[in-house]
């Protein structure tokens, strides 16, 4: 097949659907003298993109239901003796995604109300597909193609393609991948599988972003910055690279969140000697790059064009091939880096030491791996990282390019491949030609028709000082204090953590739209594909609008996917804790198959960054060992539904003042607490003892108190004689460390 007739193949098979949703003929799209080939593998393209039930249906005129809903795990718990989920769905409203700058990102979750703007939403749609097509009329392919699939992005999230819980997006973007194999192999011997699925999976991430040095509070906030971002060039480029190793588009990789990403590939021939080679090279550079630090894991699989459907009786879908290919992922973790420390010999003893020339310089002063001879004692990629996290703030397109890097890319790699970041008065193509554009958290790129371009949503804020210069972790952790006097400040100066994820959402990836038996399961490629982009337009655009209007002094270590690791004043943390798990269950359709957890870590905020991602991994699986569906904080482990009462409690005692209720009285509070715990425990007379004593010391601390501060310690008491399920006795200790928190003064520096 010759370029044209490949490149018309791809288009129409992106905009199939369009002719059903505006009237816009096929022969619009490919011309009248379209090849009988080039139809053929269209065809094919849409019925291996559709499942069989759906092939021929006509488009759905109805909202868009959330994937979430249809979500299901069948294990059963102490706290849940039924089956979890699937529930009612729940739609999307008609409306194009939106920049993170928008005074509201509510259209991104779905609900029960009726929808009924469909006519002027797809006149909405029209108006700009035109403005597209004519815009691109005379560009270069790879212009046109990421153009109009941002647009089909941009406004197809939406709206359903042949049935309710599909998006015209997801199938469109399916099935153009498809064509774009098929187109490859027109004319070729066609193996039994004719696609292959490959999964690229970075491993070692959080160990290198967290292994640097606090060499100066801002300094090591923007290498933290930087290493995170990088990380994402990375799995970026790597994923790049393996489509043009196989010479498909870029809209042939399928998934790509949290440093793991999915392409979908012709299986030709030597197949088999194109990844090994690939996966070489890499190994190559990353090895010597990172000291073998960082690693790209990558495993393939066969692809029959029925696999990408949904199980069906007897037959198993795409849901059971991505499980498939998840465990050959695994064993391709154990077997890192493999291929290049063997020979034909065996192992190759003389890589397993990596030599470092120092010259003279010492160890860099951040990571204390490399020669320390840039600026401020830095080895080059730090330094490097340095400059990147200065630029992340207003950061606005990162662009992607080929050749040779100059001097001063923001990153490289494999030695024919370069990004850059860039501000929005920098130039696109000052370094040359861009083979992508990506806007960051702006669908919106009318602006960008001379380059291939698309868009991507990022959680990337960063508090800033008033004029605009990022604040240190020392900064950030000083506005948790309030001023009480000229040269007294109140409150603790710390640093709150906050790591959380998703529970068992890689099983629910691959398992959770599977039925047994004859149910309707719906884990075909196109449903997977909604489930992993609706997940990461909540934990990148969501987090990003959520942190740029409500938690303003919050920083991004990383979110996407399924996870996010944030920092900020440790009293903003309980709240935006309980702001996330609260939207993630408005958006997952309060499906109880989908849960979520969390753990906060309190520190102080020259603590090393190392130590702390560590400690929030350990409060974290705290959360998940205690059942999943948690919160732990201070060393505490909380139900989600108790932490509204928590907070409020808190907030009721901080109102008084210490000749209210005095800091030993909540000193005292914290042992009763902890007695209250061992009685639950042991369940002895002796042990329940503390009662009286905790009846005494109300009635002697509290006599003169305000009326509000002893109706709350009558009431907590009743409680507790009354034997009723009480949180706030629970937590008694966590309250009260908390607002002692609160009350810590110290003199201005």
């Amino acid at each position: 097949m010759n370029s044209s007739d490949y490149q018309t193949t791809v288009l129409a098979a992106l905009l199939h659907d369009l002719d059903a949703l505006f009237g816009l003929k096929q022969s619009d799209l490919m011309g009248s003298a379209a090849e009988s080939s080039t139809l053929e593998i269209l065809k094919t393209a849409r019925a291996l993109a559709t499942s069989p039930g759906e092939q021929g249906d006509a488009l759905a005129d109805v909202p868009l239901d959330s994937i979430f809903a249809f979500l299901a795990r069948s294990d059963f718990s102490k706290e849940s003796p039924e089956p979890r989920g699937p529930v009612t769905p729940l739609h999307f409203p008609f409306t194009p995604l939106a920049a993170t700058t928008t005074n509201s990102f509510d259209f991104i979750f779905p609900a029960s109300a009726p929808v009924s703007n469909r006519t002027a939403y797809l006149k909405q749609f029209r108006t700009a597909f035109d403005a597209v097509w004519l815009s691109t009329q005379d560009a270069a392919f790879d212009v046109r193609l990421m153009h109009l699939t941002a647009l089909l992005h941009r406004f197809g999230w939406c709206l359903p393609s042949h049935s309710s819980d599909v998006s015209l997006y997801d199938q469109a973007r399916l099935t153009a991948a498809v064509a774009a194999c098929l187109a490859r192999l027109d004319g070729q011997t066609v193996r039994a599988a004719p696609l292959l699925l490959a999964v690229g999976d970075l491993s070692g991430i959080q160990k290198y972003i967290f292994d640097i040095a606090a060499v100066g509070a801002g300094g090591a906030a923007r290498r933290l910055r930087a290493r995170s971002f990088s990380l994402g060039l990375l799995s970026d480029v790597a994923s790049h690279a393996l489509a043009h190793a196989f010479d498909v588009p870029l809209v042939n990789i399928l998934m790509s969140s949290g440093g793991r990403f999915f392409v979908l590939l012709p299986n030709y021939k030597d197949a088999e000697a194109r990844l090994t080679k690939f996966q070489t090279r890499v190994d190559e550079a990353l090895f010597t790059r990172y000291n073998a630090e960082i690693g790209l894991n990558l495993a393939a699989e066969e692809l029959m064009g029925a696999q990408l459907s949904a199980s069906r009786a007897g037959i198993k879908g795409f849901g059971a091939f991505l499980g498939h290919l998840n465990r050959k992922l695994a064993v391709a973790k154990m077997q890192r880096s493999s291929l290049i420390l063997q020979n034909e010999s065996g192992w190759d003893t003389t890589r397993f030491v990596i030599p470092q020339n120092f010259e003279g310089f010492p160890v860099c002063v951040s990571c204390g791996k490399f020669r320390g001879d840039q600026a401020d004692g830095l080895c080059k990629e730090c330094a490097a990282q340095s400059r990147l996290g200065s630029k992340l703030t207003q950061a606005r397109f990162v662009a992607f390019y080929k050749g040779t890097a100059p001097a001063r890319s923001d990153f490289d790699f494999l030695g024919e491949y370069y990004a850059k970041v860039l501000r929005p008065d920098d130039a696109l193509d000052s370094s040359g030609a861009p083979y992508l554009v990506v806007q960051l958290n702006d669908p919106d790129i009318t602006a960008l028709t001379d380059y291939p371009a698309t868009f991507r949503y990022l959680a990337n804020h960063v508090p800033n000082t008033v004029d605009g210069t990022p604040r240190s972790f020392d900064e950030i952790a000083g506005r948790a204090e309030t001023r009480v006097s000229d040269d007294e400040l109140q409150g603790r100066k710390l640093l709150g953590y906050l790591k959380g994820d998703g529970d068992r959402l890689g099983t629910l990836f691959a398992e959770g739209l599977r039925r047994p038996g004859d149910g309707e399961s719906r884990d075909s490629a196109a449903h997977i594909l909604a489930f992993s982009r609706e997940l990461d337009l909540l934990f990148s655009g969501w987090l990003e609008h959520t942190l740029t209007k409500k938690f303003r002094d919050t920083y991004t270590v990383f979110s996407g996917g399924d996870d996010l690791f944030v920092l900020g004043p440790w009293n903003r943390a309980l709240n935006l804790a309980q702001e996330v798990n609260t939207q993630f269950r408005r958006f997952t359709c309060h499906n109880p198959a989908v849960t979520f957890s969390a753990g906060i870590l309190f520190t102080k905020p020259r603590y090393p960054i190392s130590r702390a991602a560590r400690d929030a991994d350990i409060e974290l699986e705290k959360s998940k060992h205690a059942g999943r569906d948690r919160l732990t904080i201070l060393g505490e482990t909380l139900l989600w539904e108790d932490a509204p009462r928590i907070t409020r409690e808190i907030n009721r005692l901080g109102k008084f003042g210490d000749d209210a209720l005095r800091s030993s009285f909540l000193y005292r509070l914290i042992e009763y607490s902890e007695m209250y715990q061992r009685a639950k425990d042991v369940k002895t007379a002796d042990a329940a003892r503390y009662k009286s004593h905790f009846a005494y010391t109300i009635a002697r601390n509290l006599r003169d108190a305000p009326l509000a501060l002893r109706d709350w310690a009558y009431a907590l008491f009743d409680e507790l004689f009354e034997k009723k399920a009480s949180p706030t006795m629970e937590h008694l200790g966590l309250i009260s460390t908390i607002v002692l928190f609160t009350r810590r003064t110290r003199r201005k520096e």
